[in-house]
């Protein structure tokens, strides 16, 4: 369970702030309004609110939980809260998908369980298929003291981690209440936090990472290891860093989200830390199980944290992110909704070990009409209308040219993206995102309510939280010589 970012708090404090807030409504209400049967009002017709991007019909959504495809189905977990607030209470909520595009609501997976290690909350994790059964698991929190706390604020709590699963072909009933399969750090391990598993399997034994760190000896993974998913036992870290003189405020001392997974020719670890998300390639050692990191870089630098992975029917491997407010509590309070799950993206490494990505052709089923595109001596320019669209931008590598989203009538500029082929590079925001030789210098933007959603260069995503009453127009300029682009309205995806 993740919160950097938000409202530019660290995760950490975060935290904190969230475990003062009050408890969560009763689970009936919640499930409700997962289910939109309980109707909060106004967030449906609030214009900044998405159309395709999933969120649930009203709440706090954040992390991405456990998502797989099962049964012919994609299974979208994620961290709820009616209350709008990460408080006790924290649920799995879920969500169905024919093709990662179009979603249903379903009633919550899982809820915290009184008397449980998960009594206080129902935190973050991962999914794993083994034959016709499914597993999750995930970090159950519960108060305790402050000698037995793995997150200290103004009420002391302990994580654990557990499992649970479903036999169930929907995966709507899970095994309550959980089992515990680790309930402490390792021994002589003073951690700033102890959260987010992820599972996978590998020969005869199935391999769990966990997200923690030391206070001022950095962030790291730990590595578990169990042949019956019933006991595991402790490896060794499977990656860190030096604590590179962050404060705890700062989360600096904190690897959370981490999952790790074979990708081409090398295996991927993500991570997220300081109100950002992480990936570095490099090689397993399959022996020794140890990690050895070649290339790093930013999955996003926007308002984007906490990504989990899975494979689709294809055997892509698809990364989730969870898109946060960037504005006040109390408006989002008002507006009966916080958070988002951002488009699908696929990943893939290059042949120097560099992390790819970009948005499935899938989603071009949510196209609707053609937009025109209106000509002038500076480029070419679109006009979303009411905030919402996708524009395809491309040019050629030897040319400069820039992207400006632009607001309504006053034109304040949302956001600028510039391809600088004399630096090999785009500049977006304070980023530079270098290019290689060869590489295609697209722009892929999508405009939704009051986020902005871009992949840059096949590189890198910039995700963009803006809010603007009354969903005013949204006009893209493209401007450079030999610069092309496309533009399209977008249909809504939620069902």
């Amino acid at each position: 369970m993740a919160g950097a970012g938000i409202f530019s708090a660290s995760r950490r404090k975060f935290v904190s702030l969230s475990i003062a807030a009050a408890l969560a409504p009763p689970l009936a209400r919640a499930a409700a309004i997962v289910r939109g049967t309980h109707h909060e009002p106004g967030p449906a017709a609030d214009p900044m609110r998405p159309t395709f991007h999933y969120l649930p019909k009203a709440g706090w959504i954040n992390d991405p939980n456990g998502p797989i495809f099962h049964n012919g189905v994609y299974h979208l977990f994620y961290q709820y809260n009616a209350a709008l607030k990460i408080t006790g209470g924290m649920s799995w909520g879920h969500a169905v998908s024919p093709d990662m595009v179009h979603w249903r609501h379903e009633a919550l997976a899982m809820a915290p369980v009184p008397g449980s290690p998960d009594s206080f909350g129902v935190w973050t994790g991962s999914s794993l298929a083994v034959d016709k059964r499914v597993y999750a698991v995930y970090t159950g929190v519960a108060k305790a003291d402050a000698a037995h706390a793995s997150v200290h604020g103004d009420q002391e709590l302990h994580e654990t981690q557990m499992i649970t699963w479903s036999d169930d072909a929907g995966l709507d009933h899970w095994q309550r209440p959980a089992q515990t399969i680790v309930a402490d750090p390792p021994p002589g391990m003073k951690v700033t936090g102890f959260r987010d598993p992820s599972l996978w399997r590998h020969g005869e034994f199935y391999y769990m990472t966990v997200g923690s760190g030391e206070a001022h000896k950095g962030g790291c993974v730990l590595l578990y290891r169990s042949r019956d998913l019933k006991t595991f036992e402790f490896q060794h870290r499977l990656v860190g860093a030096d604590w590179n003189g962050a404060s705890a405020e700062d989360g600096g001392d904190m690897w959370e989200c981490p999952e790790f997974f074979p990708l081409g020719d090398g295996h991927v670890l993500i991570y997220s830390t300081e109100g950002r998300a992480h990936w570095v390639s490099g090689r397993l050692d399959t022996d020794t199980m140890t990690f050895h990191p070649a290339s790093q870089g930013l999955l996003d630098s926007g308002a984007f944290y906490a990504p989990k992975t899975h494979l689709d029917a294809h055997g892509e491997r698809i990364l989730w992110g969870w898109i946060q407010e960037t504005r006040s509590p109390e408006a989002f309070e008002a507006a009966g909704w916080a958070g988002m799950i951002s488009l699908p993206r696929r990943l893939r490494l290059d042949a120097d070990g560099q992390l790819r990505m970009d948005i499935p052709a899938v989603t071009n089923q949510l196209r609707a009409a053609s937009i025109p595109a209106r000509h002038s001596d500076d480029g070419i320019a679109f006009v979303l209308p009411k905030t919402n669209g996708e524009v395809v931008c491309a040019g050629t590598n030897d040319s400069p040219y820039e992207v400006i989203v632009m607001a309504g009538s006053s034109k304040e500029a949302l956001l600028r993206v510039a391809y600088e082929p004399d630096e090999h590079r785009f500049s977006v925001s304070s980023r530079h995102i270098p290019v290689s030789t060869g590489d295609q210098p697209d722009v892929h933007l999508f405009v939704d309510g009051s986020v902005i959603e871009a992949i840059i260069g096949g590189r890198e995503g910039y995700t963009r939280r803006f809010y603007i009453q009354g969903g005013p127009d949204i006009t893209v300029e493209v401007r450079g010589a030999g610069a092309r682009a496309q533009a399209w309205s977008i249909k809504s995806a939620v069902a």
